[in-house]
């Protein structure tokens, strides 16, 4: 758990503020993971749990199940509920789980090859699109560093799920393969 609090974040919590749009989605199934870990962590200071659902029927890893929000513009929005919708502030930012320190940055497979990948969705982080050029290339190096250490890695052997299977395409980038068959 020391590793993951320790990942530097492009998305610092004041630019984060801007948006959100990592916390809320317009699909119910767009929901954030949680290792069981995470779960105990985040147990011992915040009393008003939500309801976790076993994610691909995992003992380990969980989705946390999202609530609804009215949008001012009318209708509603699926969000996260340690997201205080009123001033956009995460409710458990200091024990957020690695999925969205990480963001939007994330594990894929391509099925077609076996390759585990360290990939980001395209424009779905308005303070990464707003970073610089020089910033982008440095922050990706660094995550690149992380994500290839021996402790990630042996996380991921010990978390298959958390490596998503996507293709990548104009929404989904690829930016580094780290291990093929990591998930055998």
């Amino acid at each position: 758990m020391e590793m993951m609090e320790s990942i530097l974040t492009l998305n610092n919590l004041d630019r984060c503020q801007v948006c959100r749009y990592c916390c809320w989605s317009d699909r119910e199934n767009m929901t954030i993971i949680f290792l069981d870990m995470e779960i105990a962590a985040i147990r011992e200071t915040y009393q008003k749990m939500p309801r976790f659902l076993p994610y691909k029927e995992s003992s380990n890893v969980f989705q946390v199940e999202l609530g609804l929000a009215r949008r001012e513009s009318g209708g509603f929005y699926y969000v996260c509920p340690f997201l205080d919708v009123g001033d956009h502030r995460c409710r458990i930012y200091e024990k957020r789980p690695l999925d969205c320190r990480l963001w939007p940055f994330f594990f894929s497979e391509d099925k077609e090859n076996g390759e585990v990948n360290i990939s980001y969705f395209a424009g779905s982080c308005l303070a990464f699109n707003r970073a610089s050029g020089s910033m982008l290339a440095i922050y990706q190096q660094y995550i690149i560093e992380i994500l290839t250490s021996a402790e990630y890695l042996r996380l991921l052997r010990e978390y298959p799920e958390l490596v998503w299977e996507y293709k990548p395409n104009e929404d989904v980038r690829k930016i580094r393969s780290i291990e093929p068959g990591l998930k055998t």
